[in-house]
């Protein structure tokens, strides 16, 4: 039998927007205008569960 586990479902939903969140804010932060490239990345093991997510911010300068 499978089937959706739908609590994990949205685990794993709530945990890429928090990670997404914060790497928006890590980007405001700096000296950087924006997000323009990230990655979402998880994992699973005996200890639990990870959500990771990394990205390219860039300086918008007006010509």
């Amino acid at each position: 039998m499978s089937g959706e586990i739908r609590e994990y479902t949205k685990l794993q939903h709530v945990a890429r927007d928090e990670a997404l969140y914060r790497l928006r804010n890590a980007a405001q932060d700096g000296s950087t205008d924006t997000v323009i490239i990230f990655h979402f990345g998880a994992a699973s093991s005996k200890f639990g569960e990870s959500v990771a997510t990394y990205g390219t911010t860039v300086y918008i300068e007006k010509l």
